[in-house]
């Protein structure tokens, strides 16, 4: 979907999402498909997340800054959401002990290091303000592979989109080709 914020520029952050004639949405994702990561991402850690090559769709992934020994690079998420499940796809090309870590609300769901191709992974989320945060963290010796991980299209559930955002154009996910439809 593309979206006109109240200033007029168009952004393609938020898309896939299903909207009903109520305003309320199923689910939001985020594909980093715009060359700055939206505002409402926060970074923390030794270097920034970037936009990153071989996606897992479209033409951008989110990619973990280049970092050394003992360091980190975190990206970082807050939103009010439904019940349900947030899921995310995460490719890791690293030595097995520099790890991709993902925290719901301060706790750790999931550790993974190595070399894996692109992985979908899913956890429930309960409704209200959650946090969620996905750090890449080196060990204090060796590198190997490109010493990266990348994240993509994160999905969450949400009921009302944001008053900032007007639709003018949202794929219809419930078509076989995934075709255009304007509103």
């Amino acid at each position: 979907a593309w979206y006109k914020d109240n200033a007029g520029n168009m952004s393609s952050s938020v898309s896939d999402s299903i909207y009903y004639e109520d305003g309320s949405i199923t689910v939001r994702n985020y594909n980093f498909e715009e060359e700055n990561l939206p505002s409402f991402f926060s970074m923390s850690g030794d270097e920034n997340w970037v936009s990153g090559a071989s996606p897992y769709s479209g033409p951008s992934s989110l990619a973990s800054g280049t970092i050394t020994h003992s360091q980190q690079s975190c990206v970082s998420l807050t939103e009010t959401t439904l019940s349900g499940s947030i899921s995310f796809y995460y490719k890791t090309d690293t030595e097995s002990f520099d790890k991709l870590h993902f925290y719901l609300d301060g706790t750790e769901k999931l550790s993974v290091g190595g070399t894996n191709s692109w992985t979908k992974y899913s956890t429930d989320i309960s409704s209200g303000s959650n946090v969620f945060k996905w750090c890449y963290i080196k060990d204090s010796t060796t590198s190997a592979s490109s010493d990266k991980v990348q994240i993509d299209l994160i999905s969450l559930p949400h009921n009302v989109y944001s008053e900032n955002y007007e639709v003018i154009e949202d794929i219809d996910l419930s078509s076989e080709g995934g075709g255009m439809a304007s509103h």
